[in-house]
């Protein structure tokens, strides 16, 4: 996980195996100056540790006006036959040390473990705002009989207590009726009121709306809920003009197409986009997934996916109008390229290189962080399975992808830091 803090630093969110013989997981988190250079005043050289339990993993950060490091995840425990999980929020001083003030040693856990009785907690989302308050969103599901999953929301004050002005004393605790609800995404309008976006049963898009106070949005669909039938969403973005675009899929088990819908700020199907407010595309035929979705300065929208049966990567672009670009697609095999003499330089010369097989008429792209691209000479490794392409020495700094393409059968891709 990495995420852009705003104030010239990057927070990236990592995990640190520890072997015998505790044989567990910490979450470690990484700091880094704008150009992707360590900043190794912060913490310890860079990084920090935390450790809440067994085995923890990362699912967001943030900063507080003050500089100090808000980090969202989950701990699980070392015998764990039932998969549960517990989630958890921890804050880190601007220096990178471990704040003591917050919770317990840094950390604490929200109190849906004793008040909803939930054994499978998923962090999912984190939004800290600019007065320094924070709201973490999650997936999470009760204990036996009933074995029901729901939306979760918290709310919490700058110094970490809870914000009972929002929800029911801090909490929001959405439940649809169906049996199963997993939240997918959260994000925040101009307007500071949360959307968030889950599937339901596996069958259903299933979204809500709440008011910056948490209460549910009665202008959105009518009461602040809206579900369709029509694809199972996982990703979603809010337009500059404040329309909501979710993308997901038509689960089906011969073809699972990519599906995108988008709404109208009142939380009605935009009549505007594609005549009914509903697009399937089929590009990338068997089986397909998107993952996410990234709105350019420009207006176009890149969306990436996984393709199952043949273990398939792709990567496409929206125009403004939401037609699918036709001058970069790419649905392709990713395999993994080597970069020597190393994944991050300055002035010399790097060359990346990947084995292929009979790859007809091969192309190098490379795609800056705005996604521009240029086509660039390939050059022959000296072995016939081998293609390989040195890159310019005269690229300005900053984080770049090389994809080898050919054929749209096989493609390698590796990134590298210029700096």
């Amino acid at each position: 996980k990495l995420t852009d803090l705003h104030n010239g630093k990057l927070v990236f969110l990592t995990q640190e195996t520890i072997g015998l013989p505790d044989n567990k997981t910490d979450l470690k988190i990484g700091m880094m100056h704008s150009d992707f250079e360590i900043d190794h005043a912060w913490g310890v050289d860079g990084f920090a540790t935390l450790n809440v339990g067994h085995n923890e993993y990362g699912s967001a950060a943030g900063a507080q006006p003050d500089g100090k490091i808000i980090v969202f995840g989950a701990t699980t425990p070392a015998n764990n036959p039932e998969y549960e999980s517990s989630i958890f929020i921890g804050r880190f001083t601007a220096e990178g040390l471990i704040d003591s003030t917050f919770g317990f040693q840094g950390w604490r856990k929200p109190d849906i473990q004793t008040w909803f009785d939930y054994r499978w907690q998923d962090p999912i989302g984190l939004v800290v705002f600019p007065d320094g308050k924070f709201l973490i969103g999650a997936a999470i599901r009760r204990k036996e009989p009933s074995d029901k999953s729901h939306f979760f929301f918290a709310k919490y004050l700058s110094n970490g207590s809870i914000d009972q002005d929002f929800g029911t004393d801090g909490y929001i605790y959405q439940d649809i009726g169906a049996q199963t609800t997993v939240l997918q995404e959260m994000l925040l309008d101009d307007q500071g009121r949360l959307i968030a976006v889950g599937i339901a049963d596996y069958s259903l898009t299933v979204m809500a709306r709440y008011l910056p106070n948490g209460q549910l949005d009665n202008t959105f669909s009518g009461d602040g809920l809206f579900t369709t039938n029509f694809m199972l969403g996982n990703t979603s973005l809010v337009q500059p003009d404040g329309k909501i675009l979710v993308g997901g899929n038509e689960y089906n088990i011969n073809n699972d197409q990519t599906r995108f819908m988008r709404l109208t700020e009142n939380g009605n199907f935009d009549n505007s986009f594609s005549g009914d407010g509903k697009v399937t595309f089929n590009f990338v035929p068997n089986e397909e997934q998107i993952f996410d979705l990234d709105l350019q300065a420009n207006g176009k929208i890149l969306f990436s996916g996984f393709k199952n049966s043949l273990d398939q990567n792709y990567l496409a672009r929206l125009y403004s109008g939401l037609v699918v670009a036709t001058e970069e697609p790419l649905a392709a095999t990713i395999k993994p390229a080597k970069v020597t003499p190393s994944l991050i330089y300055n002035d010399r010369d790097i060359t990346i290189a990947f084995p292929h097989s009979g790859l007809a008429d091969p192309t190098a792209i490379l795609i800056d962080l705005s996604g521009k691209t240029a086509l660039i000479e390939l050059k022959d490794a000296g072995d016939e399975l081998h293609i390989s392409t040195q890159i310019p020495t005269q690229l300005s700094p900053g984080l770049y992808h090389i994809l080898f393409v050919g054929n749209h059968d096989e493609v390698a891709r590796a990134s590298f830091i210029k700096m």
